[in-house]
């Protein structure tokens, strides 16, 4: 008691001196919050004491369960991603922006786009995404790869690697194949990468398939575990798949604390499949020359255990879900249903049927909300109907009334929790 007594003082006083002396710099600040957290690991938050094995389904389903920050999200150093590969995404990412800005998101959007030959952004679309987000705010994913040392002039690689082809054309495109290889590659590794985005302590990923009901700084300002790298909503026993005792997550929306221990474990694994075990030669050509500073002393034949287990998890591909749970085994914070709710893909109700209760409306699989049906497939899809509604609703521009925007979004949005499961 004597030593838990002197830490809070030692803790009191050093916040005193902050305050006189002005803010302290963000590692400082860090290993501030680290410490508090070690003596009270409900900090901040009731629900992050005990890392419970299921949760986000039986007991924690409401999203104001997380307080919401009373400072601003740049204190923290948080951001908001998201990735899009194609000029088809380029819709999907403005309107994720309108609806941070509409819910008066304090920390920036950053979107990372796919440039490789054959798959990058034109000039108009790269300029579109400037003029809404601001020049800083729109990066290549090559820039995030040639960050993290995984490759060395990426650009460079692929288009030997092209030309090397017999069977080259103008515009080939090197990543083929089917449509989980193909995003396993560009997808998947940029997400890998976001562990290692220099200047920021918190970072909120979101699939561009979304639509927000409710502010999400919270998920930037909240306390997080010590060696606790992830926080996503578990899947409860909604999912076939079981890692054993683990409970699998959806990483639709996910926040990410940076870690250079967990960026190598995922890279350990993906290079040991797509390097050592499947010998691919695509992804060699991006990644290959990377991939031995991964691997432990030995090499490749040195690596053992968990690491050779690359299975699929909750998803239709072999993607970046099934790599980091795979990887997390269990070991991530659970976050209320409400910050991910699926309303269109679960046989079962959900634990929350109204809209007030839910911050994150993610629309997986297909048909997405944005798409244009057939009489025959709208027949097949009734729900598609009232998704399609909702998404134009939160896309719509931030100069139309925002109550009354608000208002149709819940009602739209408790329909579809509301409706019939079966």
């Amino acid at each position: 008691m004597k030593t838990k007594a002197m830490r809070q003082l030692l803790l009191a006083l050093l916040l005193v001196c902050t305050a006189v002396t002005g803010a302290l710099p963000a590692e400082e600040l860090d290993a501030t919050r680290r410490t508090s957290q070690r003596e009270r690991p409900d900090f901040g938050l009731k629900l992050s004491s005990a890392l419970p094995k299921t949760g986000s389904w039986d007991n924690m389903s409401d999203w104001r369960v997380l307080p919401q920050p009373r400072r601003s999200c740049s204190d923290y150093a948080g951001v908001y991603v998201s990735i899009l590969s194609g000029e088809a995404a380029i819709e999907q990412a403005l309107c994720v922006h309108r609806q941070l800005n509409r819910w008066g998101a304090t920390c920036p959007y950053l979107v990372f786009h796919d440039d490789q030959p054959g798959y990058e952004l034109s000039p108009a679309a790269v300029g579109r995404l400037k003029s809404a987000l601001g020049p800083a705010h729109v990066r290549p994913a090559s820039a995030l790869y040639e960050q993290t040392n995984i490759t060395r002039g990426m650009r460079e690689n692929v288009t030997r690697t092209i030309r090397r082809s017999a069977h080259s054309t103008a515009g080939r495109r090197l990543l083929q194949g089917s449509a989980e290889k193909r995003y396993m590659f560009f997808g998947t590794v940029t997400k890998v990468c976001l562990l290692m985005l220099e200047g920021y302590q918190r970072i909120v990923f979101l699939d561009l398939d979304v639509v927000l009901l409710a502010p999400l700084d919270a998920l930037i300002a909240m306390q997080m575990p010590l060696t606790t790298y992830f926080a996503g909503v578990g899947l409860g026993g909604h999912c076939p798949f079981a890692l054993r005792s683990n409970e699998p997550f959806n990483f639709g929306v996910g926040v990410l604390k940076p870690s250079k221990l967990l960026f190598k474990g995922l890279m350990r694994r993906l290079c040991w499949w797509f390097d050592y075990h499947y010998q691919d030669p695509q992804f060699r050509a991006l990644f290959g020359s990377a991939c031995a500073t991964f691997y432990p002393a030995g090499g490749p034949t040195k690596v053992k255990g968990n690491v050779q287990t690359f299975s699929k998890v909750c998803e239709k591909g072999r993607t970046d879900q099934s790599l980091f749970n795979q990887q997390i085994r269990g070991n991530y914070m659970r976050l209320p249903y409400g910050y991910n709710a699926i309303p269109t893909r679960w046989r079962k109700p959900p634990p929350v049927r109204n809209a007030s209760a839910v911050a994150v409306m993610h629309f997986t699989g297909d048909p997405k909300p944005w798409a244009t049906l057939s009489a025959r497939k709208a027949a097949a899809n009734p729900i598609h109907a009232i998704s399609s509604k909702l998404w134009k609703e939160a896309c719509a521009p931030l100069a139309v009334n925002p109550i009354e925007t608000s208002l149709r979004i819940n009602v739209l949005a408790s329909q579809l929790l509301g409706r019939r499961w079966v």
